[in-house]
Protein backbone atom coordinates (compact mmCIF):
# COMPACT_ATOMS: atom_id res chain seq x y z
CA UNK A 1 0.00 0.00 0.00
CA UNK A 2 2.79 2.37 1.11
CA UNK A 3 4.85 1.77 -2.47
CA UNK A 4 1.05 2.13 -4.28
CA UNK A 5 0.75 5.77 -2.98
CA UNK A 6 4.75 6.69 -3.56
CA UNK A 7 4.38 5.67 -7.11
CA UNK A 8 1.10 7.46 -7.29
CA UNK A 9 3.46 10.68 -5.85
CA UNK A 10 5.98 9.98 -8.39
CA UNK A 11 4.11 10.52 -11.30
CA UNK A 12 3.44 14.15 -10.31
CA UNK A 13 6.62 15.14 -9.95
CA UNK A 14 8.98 17.37 -11.83
CA UNK A 15 12.82 17.10 -10.51
CA UNK A 16 14.33 13.79 -11.27
CA UNK A 17 16.17 13.91 -8.05
CA UNK A 18 12.40 13.69 -6.73
CA UNK A 19 11.41 11.24 -8.60
CA UNK A 20 14.93 9.48 -7.75
CA UNK A 21 14.80 9.70 -4.00
CA UNK A 22 10.58 8.19 -3.93
CA UNK A 23 12.19 5.32 -6.81
CA UNK A 24 14.85 4.64 -3.77
CA UNK A 25 12.00 4.15 -0.80
CA UNK A 26 9.89 1.97 -3.20
CA UNK A 27 13.22 -0.32 -3.96
CA UNK A 28 13.72 0.06 -0.17
CA UNK A 29 10.81 -1.20 0.83
CA UNK A 30 10.43 -3.76 -2.29
CA UNK A 31 14.02 -5.76 -0.61
CA UNK A 32 12.19 -5.53 2.96
CA UNK A 33 9.52 -7.60 1.66
CA UNK A 34 8.37 -10.36 -0.56
CA UNK A 35 4.16 -8.86 -0.33
CA UNK A 36 4.97 -5.52 -1.67
CA UNK A 37 3.02 -5.06 -4.93
CA UNK A 38 4.79 -3.25 -7.54
CA UNK A 39 3.00 -2.47 -10.91
CA UNK A 40 5.61 -3.41 -13.85
CA UNK A 41 4.51 -0.51 -15.67
CA UNK A 42 4.02 1.79 -12.71
CA UNK A 43 7.83 3.32 -12.59
CA UNK A 44 9.43 4.97 -15.61
CA UNK A 45 12.84 5.48 -16.46
CA UNK A 46 15.38 8.18 -14.62
CA UNK A 47 18.63 6.79 -15.79
CA UNK A 48 18.63 3.47 -16.77
CA UNK A 49 21.93 2.16 -15.78
CA UNK A 50 22.47 -0.59 -13.63
CA UNK A 51 25.75 -0.01 -12.75
CA UNK A 52 24.91 3.55 -11.06
CA UNK A 53 22.02 2.18 -9.04
CA UNK A 54 24.55 1.99 -6.14
CA UNK A 55 25.41 5.75 -6.57
CA UNK A 56 21.64 7.29 -6.40
CA UNK A 57 20.71 6.91 -9.84
CA UNK A 58 17.69 4.15 -10.36
CA UNK A 59 16.23 2.34 -13.22
CA UNK A 60 12.53 1.71 -14.33
CA UNK A 61 12.01 -1.41 -12.61
CA UNK A 62 9.75 -4.41 -12.64
CA UNK A 63 9.68 -6.85 -9.92
CA UNK A 64 12.39 -9.08 -11.67
CA UNK A 65 14.24 -6.05 -11.83
CA UNK A 66 14.42 -5.18 -8.48
CA UNK A 67 15.67 -8.82 -7.05
CA UNK A 68 18.22 -8.52 -9.88
CA UNK A 69 19.55 -5.20 -8.48
CA UNK A 70 18.98 -6.21 -4.70
CA UNK A 71 21.79 -8.56 -5.69
CA UNK A 72 24.10 -6.04 -6.64
CA UNK A 73 23.38 -3.78 -3.27
CA UNK A 74 25.63 -3.90 -0.11
CA UNK A 75 25.36 -6.97 1.97
CA UNK A 76 23.71 -5.79 5.16
CA UNK A 77 26.49 -6.61 7.69
CA UNK A 78 30.11 -6.58 7.58
CA UNK A 79 33.32 -8.08 9.47
CA UNK A 80 37.01 -7.53 9.62
CA UNK A 81 39.71 -9.85 10.80
CA UNK A 82 39.52 -7.35 14.16
CA UNK A 83 35.66 -6.98 14.42
CA UNK A 84 32.84 -9.04 14.52
CA UNK A 85 29.38 -9.03 12.24
CA UNK A 86 27.81 -5.72 12.16
CA UNK A 87 25.80 -2.87 10.47
CA UNK A 88 27.38 0.43 9.69
CA UNK A 89 24.41 3.22 9.99
CA UNK A 90 24.70 6.02 8.39
CA UNK A 91 22.71 9.55 8.20
CA UNK A 92 19.92 9.01 5.88
CA UNK A 93 18.53 11.34 3.37
CA UNK A 94 15.01 12.05 5.23
CA UNK A 95 14.31 14.22 2.28
CA UNK A 96 14.99 14.70 -1.44
CA UNK A 97 17.09 18.21 -0.86
CA UNK A 98 18.40 17.00 2.29
CA UNK A 99 22.14 17.67 2.37
CA UNK A 100 23.13 17.79 6.25
CA UNK A 101 21.02 17.17 9.16
CA UNK A 102 21.01 17.48 13.09
CA UNK A 103 20.21 14.81 15.46
CA UNK A 104 18.55 15.89 18.33
CA UNK A 105 18.41 12.89 20.21
CA UNK A 106 18.84 9.37 20.12
CA UNK A 107 15.44 6.86 21.17
CA UNK A 108 17.94 3.90 21.81
CA UNK A 109 20.80 3.45 24.75
CA UNK A 110 23.65 1.94 23.83
CA UNK A 111 23.43 -2.14 24.39
CA UNK A 112 19.80 -1.34 23.91
CA UNK A 113 18.00 -4.31 21.83
CA UNK A 114 16.14 -2.89 18.60
CA UNK A 115 13.59 -4.36 16.74
CA UNK A 116 12.65 -3.82 12.77
CA UNK A 117 10.49 -0.68 12.62
CA UNK A 118 12.05 1.36 16.03
CA UNK A 119 12.53 4.57 16.41
CA UNK A 120 16.18 4.73 16.30
CA UNK A 121 16.63 8.48 16.59
CA UNK A 122 15.07 11.81 15.85
CA UNK A 123 16.63 13.91 13.13
CA UNK A 124 16.02 17.33 11.84
CA UNK A 125 15.80 18.38 8.39
CA UNK A 126 15.59 20.70 5.79
CA UNK A 127 11.65 20.03 6.31
CA UNK A 128 10.76 19.00 9.75
CA UNK A 129 12.02 16.36 12.82
CA UNK A 130 11.61 12.93 11.66
CA UNK A 131 11.97 9.75 13.16
CA UNK A 132 14.75 7.80 11.48
CA UNK A 133 13.49 4.26 12.13
CA UNK A 134 15.26 1.11 11.94
CA UNK A 135 15.39 -1.39 9.18
CA UNK A 136 17.00 -4.47 11.57
CA UNK A 137 16.99 -6.02 14.15
CA UNK A 138 20.00 -6.54 16.62
CA UNK A 139 21.75 -4.55 19.09
CA UNK A 140 22.84 -0.82 19.26
CA UNK A 141 26.39 -1.46 19.65
CA UNK A 142 27.86 1.85 19.71
CA UNK A 143 26.76 5.60 18.47
CA UNK A 144 29.67 7.56 16.74
CA UNK A 145 27.59 10.92 16.51
CA UNK A 146 26.11 11.91 19.82
CA UNK A 147 23.15 13.50 20.33
CA UNK A 148 22.71 17.67 19.40
CA UNK A 149 25.30 17.40 16.90
CA UNK A 150 24.76 19.38 14.07
CA UNK A 151 25.17 20.28 9.96
CA UNK A 152 25.63 16.42 9.72
CA UNK A 153 26.43 15.59 6.07
CA UNK A 154 24.40 12.47 4.66
CA UNK A 155 26.45 9.56 4.67
CA UNK A 156 28.29 10.11 7.88
CA UNK A 157 28.44 7.19 9.43
CA UNK A 158 26.37 7.50 13.08
CA UNK A 159 26.15 4.25 14.78
CA UNK A 160 26.82 0.54 14.86
CA UNK A 161 24.28 -2.31 15.05
CA UNK A 162 25.47 -6.08 15.65
CA UNK A 163 23.52 -8.78 15.82
CA UNK A 164 24.38 -10.76 19.07
CA UNK A 165 24.26 -9.31 22.14
CA UNK A 166 27.85 -10.22 23.10
CA UNK A 167 29.26 -8.71 20.22
CA UNK A 168 28.51 -5.05 21.64
CA UNK A 169 31.92 -4.90 24.20
CA UNK A 170 33.93 -5.34 20.64
CA UNK A 171 32.82 -1.73 19.71
CA UNK A 172 33.74 0.22 23.15
CA UNK A 173 36.26 1.69 21.44
CA UNK A 174 35.16 2.11 18.14
CA UNK A 175 35.03 5.35 16.58
CA UNK A 176 34.58 4.60 12.36
CA UNK A 177 36.85 4.16 9.72
CA UNK A 178 38.87 7.57 9.59
CA UNK A 179 38.82 7.19 5.34
CA UNK A 180 34.77 7.27 5.25
CA UNK A 181 33.79 9.94 3.45
CA UNK A 182 29.80 11.53 3.17
CA UNK A 183 27.86 11.11 0.47
CA UNK A 184 28.04 14.95 -0.17
CA UNK A 185 32.04 14.62 -0.74
CA UNK A 186 32.29 11.68 -3.04
CA UNK A 187 33.51 13.75 -5.91
CA UNK A 188 36.26 15.71 -4.06
CA UNK A 189 37.98 11.91 -3.71
CA UNK A 190 39.85 13.09 -6.63
CA UNK A 191 42.17 15.34 -4.65
CA UNK A 192 43.80 12.23 -2.90
CA UNK A 193 46.04 10.86 -5.20
CA UNK A 194 49.44 8.62 -5.68
CA UNK A 195 51.59 11.36 -6.87
CA UNK A 196 49.76 14.30 -4.39
CA UNK A 197 49.66 16.70 -7.72
CA UNK A 198 46.35 17.80 -7.03
CA UNK A 199 46.71 18.46 -3.42
CA UNK A 200 49.76 20.63 -3.72
CA UNK A 201 48.03 22.55 -6.56
CA UNK A 202 45.13 23.21 -3.96
CA UNK A 203 47.75 24.36 -1.16
CA UNK A 204 49.58 26.65 -3.60
CA UNK A 205 46.02 28.07 -4.53
CA UNK A 206 44.89 28.82 -0.85
CA UNK A 207 48.21 30.20 0.57
CA UNK A 208 47.81 32.69 -2.85
CA UNK A 209 44.20 33.43 -2.18
CA UNK A 210 45.42 34.02 1.99
CA UNK A 211 48.18 36.22 0.62
CA UNK A 212 45.65 38.52 -1.38
CA UNK A 213 43.80 38.41 1.60
CA UNK A 214 46.44 39.51 3.71
CA UNK A 215 47.72 42.39 1.66
CA UNK A 216 43.64 43.57 1.14
CA UNK A 217 43.68 43.88 5.36
CA UNK A 218 46.85 45.91 4.99
CA UNK A 219 45.58 48.47 2.54
CA UNK A 220 42.87 48.59 3.83
CA UNK A 221 44.00 51.57 6.36
CA UNK A 222 45.32 53.22 3.70
CA UNK A 223 42.22 53.47 1.65
CA UNK A 224 40.22 55.26 4.50
CA UNK A 225 42.58 57.68 3.88
CA UNK A 226 41.21 60.31 1.42
CA UNK A 227 44.06 60.92 -1.51
CA UNK A 228 44.17 61.82 -5.36
CA UNK A 229 45.08 59.04 -7.32
CA UNK A 230 48.43 59.56 -8.62
CA UNK A 231 49.44 60.78 -5.07
CA UNK A 232 48.36 56.68 -3.90
CA UNK A 233 50.53 55.66 -6.76
CA UNK A 234 53.66 57.98 -5.91
CA UNK A 235 53.59 57.10 -1.99
CA UNK A 236 53.59 53.30 -2.98
CA UNK A 237 56.13 53.64 -4.71
CA UNK A 238 58.32 55.50 -2.72
CA UNK A 239 57.41 53.58 0.12
CA UNK A 240 55.44 56.06 1.95
CA UNK A 241 52.96 55.83 4.97
CA UNK A 242 49.74 58.20 3.34
CA UNK A 243 48.69 58.39 7.30
CA UNK A 244 51.72 60.82 7.86
CA UNK A 245 51.84 63.38 4.78
CA UNK A 246 49.00 66.55 5.78
CA UNK A 247 47.29 66.86 3.03
CA UNK A 248 46.61 70.39 1.25
CA UNK A 249 43.57 69.75 -0.82
CA UNK A 250 39.94 70.26 -0.31
CA UNK A 251 38.78 68.77 2.94
CA UNK A 252 42.29 67.83 3.56
CA UNK A 253 42.37 65.44 0.51
CA UNK A 254 46.45 65.00 0.25
CA UNK A 255 47.60 65.41 -3.71
CA UNK A 256 50.66 65.04 -5.71
CA UNK A 257 52.26 67.97 -4.52
CA UNK A 258 51.54 67.14 -0.85
CA UNK A 259 53.84 63.57 -1.15
CA UNK A 260 56.56 65.06 -3.56
CA UNK A 261 57.14 67.87 -0.55
CA UNK A 262 57.11 65.04 2.31
CA UNK A 263 59.67 63.60 0.24
CA UNK A 264 61.63 66.31 -0.35
CA UNK A 265 62.09 67.12 3.79
CA UNK A 266 63.03 64.05 4.19
CA UNK A 267 60.12 61.94 5.15
CA UNK A 268 59.84 58.91 6.93
CA UNK A 269 59.46 55.58 4.96
CA UNK A 270 55.96 53.28 5.51
CA UNK A 271 55.38 51.86 8.53
CA UNK A 272 57.47 48.57 8.98
CA UNK A 273 55.49 45.49 8.44
CA UNK A 274 54.95 44.71 12.31
CA UNK A 275 53.06 48.09 12.44
CA UNK A 276 50.97 47.41 9.72
CA UNK A 277 50.21 43.95 10.85
CA UNK A 278 48.97 45.75 13.91
CA UNK A 279 46.83 48.09 12.63
CA UNK A 280 45.56 45.35 10.58
CA UNK A 281 44.57 43.34 13.76
CA UNK A 282 43.54 46.81 14.94
CA UNK A 283 40.59 46.83 12.47
CA UNK A 284 37.78 44.09 13.28
CA UNK A 285 38.82 44.97 17.37
CA UNK A 286 37.24 48.78 16.09
CA UNK A 287 34.32 46.98 13.79
CA UNK A 288 33.67 44.86 17.49
CA UNK A 289 33.83 47.97 19.56
CA UNK A 290 31.53 49.61 17.45
CA UNK A 291 29.02 46.81 17.41
CA UNK A 292 28.76 46.43 21.43
CA UNK A 293 28.29 50.28 21.20
CA UNK A 294 25.50 49.95 19.41
CA UNK A 295 24.18 47.03 21.02
CA UNK A 296 24.44 49.16 24.08
CA UNK A 297 22.42 52.16 22.72
CA UNK A 298 19.97 49.59 21.32
CA UNK A 299 19.28 47.99 24.48
CA UNK A 300 21.76 44.61 23.26
CA UNK A 301 20.39 41.90 21.23
CA UNK A 302 20.08 38.13 21.06
CA UNK A 303 21.47 36.31 18.12
CA UNK A 304 19.72 32.81 17.55
CA UNK A 305 21.16 29.71 15.18
CA UNK A 306 18.31 29.22 12.63
CA UNK A 307 17.60 25.53 12.15
CA UNK A 308 17.40 23.58 8.97
CA UNK A 309 13.78 24.00 8.04
CA UNK A 310 13.39 27.72 8.64
CA UNK A 311 16.53 27.77 6.44
CA UNK A 312 14.56 25.33 3.77
CA UNK A 313 11.39 27.74 4.18
CA UNK A 314 13.56 30.98 3.62
CA UNK A 315 14.95 29.35 0.15
CA UNK A 316 11.70 28.50 -1.06
CA UNK A 317 10.10 31.54 -0.71
CA UNK A 318 12.84 33.14 -2.21
CA UNK A 319 13.20 31.11 -4.92
CA UNK A 320 9.05 31.73 -5.59
CA UNK A 321 8.90 35.60 -5.14
CA UNK A 322 11.89 35.76 -7.78
CA UNK A 323 11.09 33.54 -10.66
CA UNK A 324 7.55 33.11 -10.02
CA UNK A 325 5.14 36.42 -11.51
CA UNK A 326 2.55 36.79 -8.69
CA UNK A 327 -0.95 38.41 -9.33
CA UNK A 328 -3.89 38.66 -7.07
CA UNK A 329 -7.06 38.50 -6.95
CA UNK A 330 -9.51 39.79 -3.81
CA UNK A 331 -13.39 38.80 -2.98
CA UNK A 332 -16.02 38.37 -0.33
CA UNK A 333 -18.19 35.59 0.56
CA UNK A 334 -20.80 35.35 2.80
CA UNK A 335 -20.52 32.77 5.17
CA UNK A 336 -24.57 32.48 6.91
CA UNK A 337 -25.46 29.15 4.78
CA UNK A 338 -22.12 27.34 5.90
CA UNK A 339 -22.60 28.34 9.16
CA UNK A 340 -25.95 26.70 9.88
CA UNK A 341 -24.81 23.76 8.04
CA UNK A 342 -21.94 23.49 10.16
CA UNK A 343 -23.92 23.39 13.48
CA UNK A 344 -26.31 20.78 12.19
CA UNK A 345 -23.29 19.31 11.40
CA UNK A 346 -21.81 19.18 14.93
CA UNK A 347 -24.98 18.52 16.67
CA UNK A 348 -25.25 15.76 14.10
CA UNK A 349 -21.43 14.22 15.73
CA UNK A 350 -22.32 15.32 18.90
CA UNK A 351 -22.23 12.34 21.48
CA UNK A 352 -26.08 11.88 22.30
CA UNK A 353 -25.14 10.60 26.09
CA UNK A 354 -24.03 13.10 28.27
CA UNK A 355 -21.89 10.89 30.29
CA UNK A 356 -19.50 10.08 26.93
CA UNK A 357 -15.92 10.39 27.54
CA UNK A 358 -15.46 10.99 23.97
CA UNK A 359 -14.02 14.02 22.56
CA UNK A 360 -15.51 15.50 19.24
CA UNK A 361 -13.33 18.08 17.78
CA UNK A 362 -16.15 19.89 15.85
CA UNK A 363 -15.95 20.88 11.75
CA UNK A 364 -14.69 24.26 11.32
CA UNK A 365 -15.08 26.58 8.37
CA UNK A 366 -11.45 25.87 7.42
CA UNK A 367 -12.75 22.29 6.64
CA UNK A 368 -15.32 23.79 4.15
CA UNK A 369 -12.91 25.78 2.66
CA UNK A 370 -10.54 22.99 1.97
CA UNK A 371 -13.68 21.02 0.44
CA UNK A 372 -14.36 23.93 -1.51
CA UNK A 373 -10.82 25.15 -2.97
CA UNK A 374 -10.62 21.37 -3.95
CA UNK A 375 -13.88 21.15 -5.74
CA UNK A 376 -13.26 24.46 -7.43
CA UNK A 377 -9.65 23.05 -9.07
CA UNK A 378 -11.44 20.26 -10.50
CA UNK A 379 -13.55 23.05 -11.73
CA UNK A 380 -11.02 25.17 -12.89
CA UNK A 381 -8.17 22.44 -13.10
CA UNK A 382 -5.45 25.55 -14.48
CA UNK A 383 -4.92 26.32 -11.09
CA UNK A 384 -4.35 22.54 -10.01
CA UNK A 385 -1.43 22.80 -12.65
CA UNK A 386 2.52 23.62 -12.73
CA UNK A 387 4.74 25.68 -15.00
CA UNK A 388 7.51 23.07 -16.20
CA UNK A 389 9.04 25.93 -18.59
CA UNK A 390 8.47 24.00 -22.07
CA UNK A 391 5.11 22.76 -20.87
CA UNK A 392 2.55 23.00 -18.31
CA UNK A 393 1.62 20.18 -15.87
CA UNK A 394 -1.71 19.70 -14.96
CA UNK A 395 -2.75 17.43 -12.18
CA UNK A 396 -5.75 14.87 -11.58
CA UNK A 397 -5.98 14.74 -8.12
CA UNK A 398 -6.19 17.68 -6.17
CA UNK A 399 -4.00 17.51 -2.87
CA UNK A 400 -3.96 20.28 -0.73
CA UNK A 401 -1.31 21.80 1.75
CA UNK A 402 -2.44 23.42 4.70
CA UNK A 403 0.27 25.68 6.25
CA UNK A 404 -0.19 25.33 10.03
CA UNK A 405 1.97 27.79 12.63
CA UNK A 406 3.16 24.96 15.06
CA UNK A 407 3.86 26.36 19.11
CA UNK A 408 7.62 25.96 18.60
CA UNK A 409 7.12 29.03 15.84
CA UNK A 410 7.75 26.68 12.78
CA UNK A 411 5.21 27.00 9.75
CA UNK A 412 4.63 23.64 8.49
CA UNK A 413 2.60 22.97 5.53
CA UNK A 414 1.33 18.85 6.09
CA UNK A 415 -0.88 17.40 2.92
CA UNK A 416 -4.64 16.34 2.62
CA UNK A 417 -4.32 13.75 -0.09
CA UNK A 418 -7.36 13.33 -2.40
CA UNK A 419 -9.28 16.21 -0.99
CA UNK A 420 -12.18 16.92 -3.34
CA UNK A 421 -12.95 13.09 -3.06
CA UNK A 422 -13.42 13.45 0.83
CA UNK A 423 -15.67 14.94 3.48
CA UNK A 424 -15.73 17.44 5.62
CA UNK A 425 -15.93 15.11 8.79
CA UNK A 426 -12.76 13.50 6.86
CA UNK A 427 -11.06 16.62 6.32
CA UNK A 428 -11.54 17.58 9.83
CA UNK A 429 -10.37 14.49 11.79
CA UNK A 430 -7.16 14.73 9.33
CA UNK A 431 -6.52 18.24 9.49
CA UNK A 432 -6.33 17.77 13.91
CA UNK A 433 -4.11 14.27 13.69
CA UNK A 434 -1.80 16.52 11.35
CA UNK A 435 -1.93 19.63 13.59
CA UNK A 436 -1.14 17.30 16.62
CA UNK A 437 1.94 15.78 14.67
CA UNK A 438 3.42 19.08 13.51
CA UNK A 439 3.19 20.58 17.15
CA UNK A 440 4.90 17.63 18.12
CA UNK A 441 7.44 17.31 15.69
CA UNK A 442 6.27 13.89 14.33
CA UNK A 443 4.79 14.29 11.03
CA UNK A 444 6.45 12.14 8.61
CA UNK A 445 7.75 12.36 4.68
CA UNK A 446 4.23 11.18 3.25
CA UNK A 447 3.03 13.65 5.44
CA UNK A 448 5.53 16.98 3.94
CA UNK A 449 4.38 16.05 0.50
CA UNK A 450 4.14 19.05 -2.12
CA UNK A 451 0.60 18.90 -2.83
CA UNK A 452 -0.97 20.43 -5.93
CA UNK A 453 -2.86 23.41 -4.02
CA UNK A 454 -2.29 25.43 -0.88
CA UNK A 455 -4.13 27.32 1.70
CA UNK A 456 -2.80 29.54 4.36
CA UNK A 457 -5.53 30.55 7.07
CA UNK A 458 -5.07 33.85 9.35
CA UNK A 459 -8.29 34.75 10.21
CA UNK A 460 -7.85 33.54 13.60
CA UNK A 461 -5.33 35.51 14.58
CA UNK A 462 -7.67 38.81 13.69
CA UNK A 463 -6.11 39.38 10.33
CA UNK A 464 -9.24 40.56 7.70
CA UNK A 465 -6.84 40.14 4.48
CA UNK A 466 -3.44 39.45 3.38
CA UNK A 467 -1.46 38.36 0.19
CA UNK A 468 0.72 34.73 0.14
CA UNK A 469 3.48 33.45 -1.46
CA UNK A 470 3.09 30.91 -3.85
CA UNK A 471 4.49 27.25 -2.85
CA UNK A 472 7.02 26.71 -5.05
CA UNK A 473 5.84 23.43 -7.91
CA UNK A 474 2.71 24.75 -7.40
CA UNK A 475 0.57 27.92 -9.19
CA UNK A 476 -1.85 29.21 -6.76
CA UNK A 477 -2.57 29.74 -3.18
CA UNK A 478 -5.59 30.62 -1.13
CA UNK A 479 -5.09 33.44 1.66
CA UNK A 480 -7.66 33.32 4.33
CA UNK A 481 -8.70 36.24 6.38
CA UNK A 482 -10.88 36.60 9.18
CA UNK A 483 -15.16 36.96 9.54
CA UNK A 484 -16.56 39.70 9.86
CA UNK A 485 -20.07 40.62 10.22
CA UNK A 486 -21.26 43.63 7.40
CA UNK A 487 -24.37 45.32 6.29
CA UNK A 488 -25.26 43.69 2.73
CA UNK A 489 -28.03 44.68 0.44
CA UNK A 490 -31.03 42.47 0.64
CA UNK A 491 -34.25 42.20 -1.62
CA UNK A 492 -36.33 40.04 0.64
CA UNK A 493 -35.87 42.32 3.16
CA UNK A 494 -38.48 44.91 4.27
CA UNK A 495 -36.21 46.97 5.12
CA UNK A 496 -33.81 46.80 2.04
CA UNK A 497 -30.70 45.28 4.37
CA UNK A 498 -29.43 42.60 6.51
CA UNK A 499 -26.62 41.38 8.92
CA UNK A 500 -24.54 39.01 6.85
CA UNK A 501 -21.17 36.83 8.30
CA UNK A 502 -18.56 37.90 5.35
CA UNK A 503 -15.33 36.22 4.66
CA UNK A 504 -12.67 37.70 2.54
CA UNK A 505 -9.79 35.28 0.52
CA UNK A 506 -7.00 36.18 -2.03
CA UNK A 507 -6.20 34.42 -4.45
CA UNK A 508 -2.46 34.51 -5.82
CA UNK A 509 -2.10 32.71 -8.63
CA UNK A 510 1.44 32.25 -11.16
CA UNK A 511 0.14 34.56 -14.29
CA UNK A 512 2.82 32.04 -16.27
CA UNK A 513 0.16 29.51 -16.09
CA UNK A 514 -2.95 31.10 -14.96
CA UNK A 515 -4.66 34.22 -16.95
CA UNK A 516 -6.76 37.19 -14.60
CA UNK A 517 -9.92 35.86 -16.17
CA UNK A 518 -9.49 32.01 -14.98
CA UNK A 519 -8.33 33.18 -11.64
CA UNK A 520 -12.04 35.32 -11.37
CA UNK A 521 -13.59 32.52 -12.36
CA UNK A 522 -11.95 30.20 -9.97
CA UNK A 523 -13.04 32.57 -7.20
CA UNK A 524 -16.48 32.42 -8.84
CA UNK A 525 -16.64 29.01 -8.24
CA UNK A 526 -15.42 29.03 -4.77
CA UNK A 527 -17.83 31.60 -3.96
CA UNK A 528 -20.61 29.67 -5.08
CA UNK A 529 -19.34 26.73 -3.07
CA UNK A 530 -19.11 27.99 0.22
CA UNK A 531 -22.51 30.52 -0.12
CA UNK A 532 -24.32 27.53 -1.65
CA UNK A 533 -23.38 24.25 0.25
CA UNK A 534 -25.68 21.92 -1.43
CA UNK A 535 -23.84 22.54 -4.76
CA UNK A 536 -20.77 20.76 -2.96
CA UNK A 537 -22.58 17.12 -3.17
CA UNK A 538 -23.74 17.62 -6.87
Amino acid sequence: MQSTRLLNTVQRCSSASRINHLLRRCLTISNSTTKTNLNNSSLFLVNSNLPLCNTGRLLSLSRNDIIRIGQHLPIRYASSSSLPSHKKVPLPALSPTMETGVIRSWSKKEGEKIAEGDILAEIETDKATLGFESGDEGYLAKIIVPAGSKDVPVGKLCAIIVEKEEDIAAFKDYTGDSSETSIKKEPSEEKVTSSGKTAKKENESVKKDESISQKEQQTSSDDRITASPFARKLAEEKGIDLESIQGSGPNGRIIAEDVEKFIKEGGAKAKPEAKKVKDVQAIPSKAVKKDKETATRAGGYDEQQISELRAENARRVIESKTTIPHYYLSIDIQLDEILKLRQKFNDMLTPKSKDSKEKIRGISVNDFIIKAAALACKKRPETNSVWMDKSIRQYETVDINVAIATEAGILMTPIIYNADQKGVSTINKEISQLSEKANNGKLNDNELEVGTFTISNLGMYGITNFSAIIYPQQSAILAVGGIETKIVPATDSSKGFRQSTILNVTLAVDHRVVDGAIGAQWLQEFKQFLENPGSMIL
